[in-house]
């Protein structure tokens, strides 16, 4: 579709150039994994794991001279390879003790590990290698010195990264006769992701149990009570920290410098001479420190029936501080790329999850089915101790920011404007003006926005749009979760089903910033011909066509948040076994013919195309729609046969 923004490139060509004819990536690896186990006594064990992964990947890539149009071309061509090499190996000894005295057993573990990566990466390109639109370089062309030798047309890379982690850790186990049982554990990680100050990080962790059921006390209730139904009852709860380095980036505490990423213009105009120079990253932050993600449960396990029914409840508050990303109070500047990394802030997480299961496996006809629930809600305590500081995420295209998250919220809730409508005349736009500060009076709107156009709710009544009349829009976290498993079985058939439900959360659909608007390289819905505000359709609920795109389509608002609750059926299948007497005339032990559904069928009232959405742009922009790819759909049919 030809809009003011261009052509969209043709994803067929595209596919077509990108293939064998004009390139290919190769990979060799080699995988290992060995251990050594020495038990001199019954309750001595010692353990010894090492493996290894060496990878390594070539490529080469011709960039041919093409021509679709003005916008869709390619006036230079090129030839390019490149060799990447990774190496990492893993080293783990244990000691374990396991001894028993009378009703007490005790095991303990303690031991060292450690785990070394890096990669090597080197390559080189050449452009204009005399191809055209009419004489492409033939591929035994590639391998020749071809083209000219000017090496201003010559280019190179090479990197280099590395990470490493050591641990050193111990576990005790105890348990007494059954009934209570205790785990402590602690460990002391080490990552090169952090400068020396803050290298290591030591991390807790302890749970306890106790089986109600076996009881003096429980059981005498069993006999006497009427409660012989409860065949299972199990207390439990604990608390434990693990450390995370990932967010950290390799050598975020140290910096790295990119080199002829810039230039440096000398002379005494500043005009005369560009030299390419080393630009920093990221400004270094030798006290970034690890991580912590704790996590403090209770838990419930009951078993009914002889254990035919089971039901599990828990409850849990998971903590994360130290939140590592980048602080954007440090300010860029020139010969500067980025903010350092910085420990940001604290974050909390409070959820139940119950769960209930049946199961009958007895007679011909056998089934169980099982159910999950979760709900979990999440709030920012803590941001670089500013309660007023504030992290805005999701800006898109020509978009505003779309979420916030501040002290006291959800983690990047959707928040804009409250739409209110479609103005329908002039007059209407005309009739809203504020005074500013210099007693002229202005439009609230300004002068481009007329009939057709979006009306939005000004929060504070004090006529002008601004950031001060945005609220909450809307959340990415569904109220509760919920999973439904079933099997059934009868003499051969065997059925099994698994549903996926998600209430409650809103979607942000970016996708309409494309298809409800003619100022993007994209096709527009359909729906745009009929629900579009034209002045013979003054009920429509969409602004008109080429109306103002800052206002109807750059500003964050309630336009965009849709109702991302949805039901998939994730997985159906049906199999049907033949005998075994049949299959065993044929020398077949089992024989099953299965045909299988995954994400089939879906339920749901957002209207894009797939409600399931992960987290976009990490943990501060969640379920936006941004035309991701959807989960496919799947159709399968099978024979297992064992011999």
């Amino acid at each position: 579709m030809n809009t003011p923004r261009g052509n969209t490139g043709n994803p067929m060509a595209a596919l077509y150039r990108n293939g064998t004819q004009y390139g290919m990536t190769w990979t060799d690896k080699l995988l290992t994994n060995n251990y050594i186990e020495f038990k001199p006594f019954e309750w001595l064990k010692f353990k010894s794991i090492i493996g290894c992964d060496y990878s390594v990947q070539n490529g080469w890539y011709y960039n041919p001279v093409f021509y679709i149009d003005a916008t869709d071309k390619n006036d230079i061509d090129g030839l390019g390879n490149n060799y990447n090499k990774w190496f990492s190996w893993n080293w783990e000894n244990t000691v374990q003790i396991d001894k028993s005295f009378g009703n007490h057993t005790i095991s303990l573990l303690g031991g060292t590990s450690a785990y070394d990566w890096d990669n090597r990466n080197y390559g080189f390109s050449k452009s204009y290698l005399g191809g055209s639109v009419n004489n492409e370089v033939t591929p035994n062309m590639l391998l020749s010195n071809t083209g000219t030798i000017n090496t201003a047309y010559n280019e190179g890379y090479s990197g280099f990264s590395y990470r490493r982690y050591a641990s050193v850790f111990g576990r005790l186990n105890y348990e007494y006769n059954d009934l209570y049982f205790f785990t402590g554990t602690l460990r002391r990680d080490g990552s090169s992701r952090f400068g020396s100050a803050e290298k290591f990080g030591i991390f807790p962790g302890f749970s306890a149990g106790w089986k109600i059921h076996n009881e003096k006390f429980f059981k005498s209730l069993q006999e006497n009570s009427g409660l012989d139904f409860i065949s299972f009852l199990k207390f439990r709860g604990g608390y434990g920290e693990i450390g995370n380095s990932e967010p950290a980036g390799d050598f975020a505490y140290n910096g790295t410098t990119s080199i002829n990423s810039s230039a440096v213009i000398f002379g005494p105009d500043g005009t005369q001479t560009q030299i390419s120079g080393s630009t920093v990253d990221y400004v270094p932050n030798p006290y970034l420190r690890w991580e912590t993600i704790g996590m403090t449960n209770l838990a419930l396990d009951a078993g009914f029936f002889n254990n035919k029914l089971w039901v599990t409840a828990e409850y849990y508050v998971k903590t994360t501080s130290d939140m590592i990303m980048g602080n954007p109070n440090i300010l860029s500047a020139w010969g500067v790329g980025g903010a350092a990394n910085t420990n940001i802030g604290s974050m909390e997480n409070k959820g139940f999850d119950f769960s209930l299961s049946y199961q009958k496996m007895e007679g011909e006809l056998n089934y169980s089915i099982s159910t999950n629930i979760s709900r979990v809600s999440n709030k920012i305590t803590k941001l670089l101790g500013d309660d007023s500081f504030v992290i805005q995420g999701g800006s898109f295209h020509a978009m505003e920011y779309y979420t916030r998250t501040i002290v006291g919220s959800q983690v990047g809730e959707f928040w804009g404007y409250e739409s209110d409508g479609i103005f329908q005349s002039q007059d209407e736009v005309d009739a809203l003006t504020y005074v500013d500060d210099n007693g002229v009076t202005q439009l609230t709107y300004g002068s481009t926005v007329g009939p057709g156009d979006y009306r939005y709710v000004d929060q504070n009544g004090d006529g002008q749009l601004n950031e001060e009349d945005k609220v909450k829009i809307g959340s990415p976290y569904p109220d509760f979760t919920m999973g439904i498993t079933g099997d059934i079985s009868y003499k051969g058939f065997d059925f099994n089903i698994f549903m996926y439900w998600s209430y409650g959360n809103e979607l942000f659909n970016t996708v309409k910033v494309f298809t409800e608007t003619p100022y993007e390289q994209t096709n527009m819905s359909s729906y745009m011909l009929t629900d579009a505000w034209r002045p013979d359709n003054t009920t429509a609920t969409i602004a008109q066509l080429g109306g103002d795109r800052q206002n109807n389509y750059s500003r964050s608002s309630d336009r965009f948040i849709e109702d991302g609750s949805f039901l998939r059926f994730k997985n159906i299948s049906l199999g049907y076994t033949i005998p075994e007497n049949v299959s065993r005339k044929v020398n077949i032990e089992k024989l099953r013919f299965y045909v299988a559904l995954q994400n089939y069928f879906t339920i749901t009232k957002y209207s894009g195309r797939d409600p399931e959405l992960g987290s976009t742009w990490g943990v501060f922009v969640q379920k936006a729609d941004l035309g991701n790819y959807t989960i496919p759909k799947t159709l399968n049919f099978g024979i297992n046969a064992s011999f």
